[in-house]
């Protein structure tokens, strides 16, 4: 699974051409690979159809056409998880339901990671505060 939020490439390059013209293949026949695939939901999801593309273009292997971006692996917070606050911008805090006892908040600070945060409304109440930390 690729997720689409970053995709970067060469604009004058061919695999870009191929890989967002497959790209487009892939949302005008989504209802097939959807089957094809059989992931849930009725809303088109940009991140199925960058994975779709990506292992067309590779040949349904592990090539080096579509490269994964370089480091660890990347975590991902639930949408549901909330941001506290933003200390650096490699320590911030998280509100997380306990997955035991989901009615139960745990608070957690991550420090020096590769996060995807997935609450976009978190993101944008801090979001003043994230940018003065990316551009000091």
């Amino acid at each position: 699974m690729w997720w689409s939020t970053v995709v970067y490439w060469r604009a004058d390059s061919e695999v870009a051409r191929l890989f967002f013209g497959i790209w487009e293949h892939v949302k005008e026949n989504y209802q097939y690979y959807k089957w094809l695939y059989k992931f849930p939901g009725v809303l088109f999801r940009t991140d199925y159809a960058a994975s779709i593309a990506a292992h067309i273009l590779n040949g349904h292997i592990k090539s080096s056409i579509v490269c994964e971006l370089p480091g660890k692996v990347m975590r991902f917070s639930e949408q549901i998880d909330d941001i506290v606050s933003f200390n650096s911008i490699n320590e911030y805090v998280l509100l997380c339901p306990d997955p035991k006892e989901l009615w139960k908040n745990i608070c957690s600070k991550v420090s020096k990671e590769n996060i995807h945060l997935m609450n976009k409304l978190a993101i944008l109440r801090h979001y003043d505060n994230i940018k003065e930390m990316i551009y000091e």
